[in-house]
């Protein structure tokens, strides 16, 4: 006769556990055991910066960066890019500077679906920051007691994904593409909760 045992857990681990059957009308020295050992798990991709960014630095002036992850400030930093150029149709060749990928890794032991979206649809908070200003780290001459420039939200999205989700077996790895297209000078912030990249995962 077959036994049926299900398994259900409210946290992640490893169980084991002995089942002890004795036959009726059998000696009480005759049992036997049976060890059954089970284990959950929840989906999972690689969140090591070490895994998911091409260039790392562990500290770098934003304006020397390029498409770097920097440790210090955890954030990824296109760094310099030309103002107003056009993103390229679907379909062509994207240009390299504005773009980088990202390695999505599925570390855990189930095939897994992960949803990609920015917060605020890519949109990001600008700021007219005089260029002198944030290269040399003081005011331009004769503006030292210039008032600190204001935050604006751009209405048009800046940033963009090449896929809104990709699915993965355990151990797989695929590219996210990432790309930066802002439509005036500035510095772009991209460490505000509104432009962080969300990430959903579904089994």
């Amino acid at each position: 006769m077959p036994l049926l045992l299900r398994y259900s857990a409210n946290a992640v681990g490893a169980t084991d556990q002995r089942f002890t059957f004795e036959m009726v009308g059998v000696a009480a020295d005759r049992q036997t055991a049976l060890e059954v050992s089970a284990s959950s798990a929840l989906p999972s991709i690689s969140k090591d910066y070490r895994n998911v960014f091409h260039q790392k630095a562990k500290s770098r002036h934003p304006l020397k960066s390029s498409k770097t992850f920097v440790v210090s400030r955890n954030t990824f930093e296109f760094g310099p890019l030309l103002v107003g150029r056009a993103r390229p149709a679907d379909g062509a060749a994207a240009h390299k500077e504005n773009t980088d990928s990202l390695h999505i890794s599925n570390n855990g032991p189930f095939p897994l679906t992960v949803h990609f979206s920015f917060l605020n649809d890519g949109t990001a908070m600008h700021s007219d920051i005089p260029l002198v200003t944030a290269v040399n780290g003081a005011p331009p001459v004769g503006e030292a007691d210039a008032s600190p420039p204001v935050e604006r939200t751009a209405t048009q999205p800046v940033f963009f994904l090449s896929t809104a989700s990709m699915e993965l077996l355990p151990g797989e790895t695929q590219d996210l593409v990432v790309s930066a297209y802002p439509d005036c000078n500035g510095i772009y912030l991209v460490n505000s909760a509104s432009k962080e990249l969300s990430l959903c995962i579904c089994v």
